[in-house]
């Protein structure tokens, strides 16, 4: 049973290709170090829907370096559901 869906998920999923069919991916800035490389680090505290390499690739641009939690480590499986394109 679908809870909550797109109007139209084939366009929604069509205009972010880069995110998968889970929970978000979670990003904390709420407690930033400072690597040896003298960047911000931030934390991505669950891997969902957008892959740890975009997540550094996007963090890299404004000056952060990306460290991968303890919960992060695995990312999160897909959803599956019957009606899914």
């Amino acid at each position: 049973m679908t809870i909550l869906a797109h109007r139209d998920e084939q366009a929604a999923r069509s205009r972010y290709p880069l995110f998968a069919l889970t929970s978000v991916t979670l990003v904390s800035f709420h407690d930033i170090a400072v690597t040896g490389h003298g960047r911000p680090t931030v934390t991505i505290d669950r891997h969902g829907s957008l892959h740890v390499d975009e997540v550094r690739r996007i963090a890299h641009l404004v000056g952060f370096d990306v460290e991968i939690g303890v919960n992060a480590r695995r990312r999160l499986e897909p959803r599956r559901y019957s009606d899914a394109a």
